[in-house]
């Protein structure tokens, strides 16, 4: 699917994406990568970091609908 891809990538952990899960290279790779220590608090802070930006940029959007909605009951 499309979705899992650009879902990676929004979190900027496109790396960590295997879009073959048949490729037993890939997916041993990734795993290996997760499993070190400092990979492993990178890739959860910039998870982090990432979800926090998505929230913001999200709740910006929805203030943005309700003004509208409201301009239009003014």
């Amino acid at each position: 699917s499309h979705k899992y891809p650009e879902l990676f990538s929004d979190y900027d952990c496109s790396q960590f994406h295997i879009p073959d899960l048949t490729d037993r290279s890939k997916t041993v790779d990734v795993i290996q990568q997760l499993v070190d220590p400092e990979t492993n608090q990178a890739a959860r802070n910039q998870i982090a970091k990432a979800g926090d930006d998505i929230k913001t940029k999200v709740k910006a959007m929805w203030n943005r609908v309700f003004d509208l909605i409201d301009q239009t009951r003014a």
